[in-house]
Parts: structure tokens; sequence; C-alpha cells
């Protein structure tokens, strides 16, 4: 059965925080001030160390209140023929602060459109 599927700030702000987290240097300064952080966290890795707990603690009030409820799902998509490669350390990262896998993906088709059927095999 179909469900449904919708992006809300957060997953905006998650985005951001992958692209934050593979970033350096002069990247990595822009992305961090440009969302704001810089207001409220030291570095980056205080972002992560945040929002690695803000997934843990909503993930303990979901099982604790809620049968069926929002579920929070990441996943970066490397599109396969540019044969880009994550590090792996970037993989782990992206997996230990954001419960986020990496996947390569054919994205595009020949007319220039996203693949529905790729990208709606990956949110089941």
């Amino acid at each position: 059965p179909m469900k449904n599927v919708f992006v809300f700030s957060f997953s905006i702000l998650t985005s951001l925080n992958i692209a934050l987290t593979g970033a350096t240097n002069k990247t990595e300064k822009e992305l961090f001030e440009g969302v704001g952080y810089n207001r409220g966290f030291l570095n980056s890795d205080d972002v992560y160390l945040f929002f690695t707990e803000l997934l843990a603690e909503y993930e303990k009030f979901e099982s604790k209140f809620y049968s069926r409820s929002l579920k929070i799902a990441n996943r970066l998509l490397i599109h396969k023929k540019n044969h880009y490669e994550a590090k792996v350390e970037y993989r782990k990262k992206l997996l230990d602060f954001y419960k986020a896998e990496v996947n390569e993906a054919s994205l595009l088709t020949e007319k220039m459109q996203l693949s529905k059927r790729v990208m709606n095999g990956l949110m089941k």
C-alpha cells in the first residue's frame, strides 16, 4: 500500500547538515554560518552531537507514545554516472549522526527527469 511521504523543515535542515558533514574549509564555514549555526554552536562537531541526541530523543518519544507516527528516514544518493564515491569516514559519520545511508543510483533518465522507480523504491 502507498504511504504518504512529505518533507518538512527538519528534513531540509538535516539535508544541509549532511552537506555540512562532508564540507571542509571555506565551504564548511559558509554552510555553518549560512544556516545560522554560529549563533548557537561553537563548531560543526557541536551540531553533529546535537542532532545525534535530538534524533535519539525523538525515537524514544515516538516509540513510547505512538504505534503509528512520523518516521524519520535519511539517505544520500550519489548519481552513478559521475563515478563519485563517498569516503568511508563520511559514510560512517552520516550513519552515526543521522542514521543516513549512502547509495548510488541512476537518478536521471534520458529525458533528464528523476527516475520515479528508483526514488520510490528507496523510500520503502
